[in-house]
């Protein structure tokens, strides 16, 4: 395989990871990138200060909303969000970049920041966490104690909005309780996959009929 080629072939893939509150996706990501070093999480831009203990760069790119709106008009936001009187968007040159290193970058976004990137790159990988029904859902809310009862509400009340999202996804997996290794590793699984579907391996395919055309001149030489 050439060098241009061997680069293309290696660019990492956009995997774009949704769930409802009490899905369990936050520690799913974590089990993945423990036991992964291909991951890279994305890193969004957000118009809010920097709270103490955040890391311009890990946590956030805190830039103004002059800038914002600037890198929003000229297409350079994969998606973007409004929340609080704050702005957050993932930047494409971040994205692109980690992917051109080989890195398959992870981003952990709700369904309406889905759908944009769906949009912006039909190439991406839409990967949806669920528990195994409604009940399961509340129960985690209820047991994990950091929301009162109305805001338990307001999160299963937008949970029977998101799941409408959900035929727009590539694949939907149930995270069981304690499950969450098995959930990881199934997400390691689909992007193995789908790192070696034809339509992702176009170099490697060229180079293959660049071959075949040496062998067709040497049968069919008056061809």
């Amino acid at each position: 395989m050439t060098k241009m080629a061997n680069k293309a072939a290696k660019k990492g893939l956009l995997i774009v990871i949704s769930g409802f509150s009490g899905s369990g996706k936050g520690t799913v990501l974590k089990e993945l990138c423990q036991n992964h070093d291909n991951f890279a999480f994305s890193v969004s831009v957000t118009t809010r200060d920097r709270r103490q203990n955040e890391v311009e760069g890990v946590d956030y790119f805190y830039i103004t909303e002059e800038k914002f709106d600037e890198m929003n008009q000229n297409g350079l936001l994969l998606e973007s969000a409004g929340f609080v009187g704050h702005h957050y968007g993932t930047p494409k040159d971040y994205v692109e970049e980690k992917r051109l290193e080989g890195k398959d970058v992870l981003l952990e976004i709700e369904t309406v920041g889905a759908m944009q990137v769906r949009a912006a790159d039909p190439d991406a990988v839409l990967i949806f966490i669920t528990p195994a029904d409604f009940k399961e859902i509340e129960n985690r809310l209820i047991n994990r104690k950091r929301e009162d009862a109305a805001e338990i509400d307001r999160r299963m009340k937008k949970a029977t909005k998101e799941v409408l999202k959900l035929p727009a996804y590539d694949y939907i997996l149930v995270n069981e309780n304690d499950k969450a290794p098995e959930c990881a590793e199934r997400i390691f699984q689909i992007v193995e996959n789908e790192r070696l579907k034809a339509r992702r391996q176009n170099p490697f395919l060229m180079e293959l009929e660049e071959q075949a055309d040496v062998y067709r001149q040497k049968f069919w030489p008056e061809s």
